[in-house]
């Protein structure tokens, strides 16, 4: 049985490690987090492209989402785009228990949750899904017929836009605070940089609410300073996309 995992951002791998040690399963993993060890049974492919990804998903036998963080922040609404892709290619999807995917997954219906931080209980699940073939067959049928529709996924875009937008501007009103102290090069730049960010999100989010008529809240992006760029076509500088 080969189970796969994927993505960078709140994955707790450590709870999986932890789960599936001494479990009679191969264990794949899409991630550039570096890790001090790790157990024998579990592959890191590092970073993967999204044709490559999706292959994953399609090949393994059952898909698990640990997911945790160590700080204030929570774990939050991450996790998402894995699940969407698990249940259209059918696959059988294990997750930890979060307020927001709860939203999305019936326990024991299209897919199984686990309490966070909690590798005995992980582990339990797993060796269920080991265990139980018809099981696993039930779940990733549910889960087939209770995908996302595309204004599910628009709506939970939207939602995770909103708040990079939110940290973005709040990031680059603490900067720009700081050139009132000082002009250093370093300081215009990223001020420049986190304007140039915050207007592509905005039109991000401009498209989404167009496309789907959706509703959501445009960031005031006046710039007294005049260091927002007004033409940037580079598609090098387009940002790394991550699965979340």
């Amino acid at each position: 049985i080969t189970l796969f995992s994927g993505g960078n951002s709140k994955r707790d791998y450590e709870t999986l490690f932890a789960a599936v040690a001494d479990l009679p399963v191969n264990i794949r993993i899409a991630t550039n987090l570096s890790f001090e060890e790790v157990p024998a049974n579990v592959s890191i492919l590092g970073r993967i492209f999204l044709h490559e990804f999706r292959d994953e998903v399609r090949n393994c036998d059952a898909v698990v989402l640990p997911l945790g963080s160590r700080n204030d922040e929570g774990i939050g609404a991450v996790g998402i785009t894995v699940v969407a892709l698990a249940f259209a290619l059918e696959k059988p999807t294990l997750c930890t228990d979060t307020e927001f995917l709860r939203e999305y997954i019936t326990h024991g219906k299209t897919g199984v949750l686990v309490p966070p931080y909690d590798p005995e209980a992980m582990k339990a699940a797993i060796q269920t899904l080991l265990d139980d073939e018809e099981y696993r067959d039930t779940l990733a049928k549910n889960g087939k017929l209770e995908a996302f529709s595309t204004e599910d996924l628009a709506q939970v875009m939207l939602n995770q836009v909103d708040c990079a937008t939110d940290k973005v501007d709040n990031y680059r009103r603490e900067i720009s605070a700081s050139i009132n102290d000082t002009l250093s090069i370093a300081i215009l730049h990223m001020n420049y940089r986190l304007s140039w960010d915050l207007y592509r999100l905005n039109e991000v989010r401009d498209l989404i609410r167009k496309q789907y008529g959706l509703t959501c809240e445009v960031i005031d992006m006046s710039d007294p300073r005049g260091l927002l760029p007004t033409n940037q076509t580079g598609s090098d500088d387009l940002p790394a996309t991550e699965v979340r």
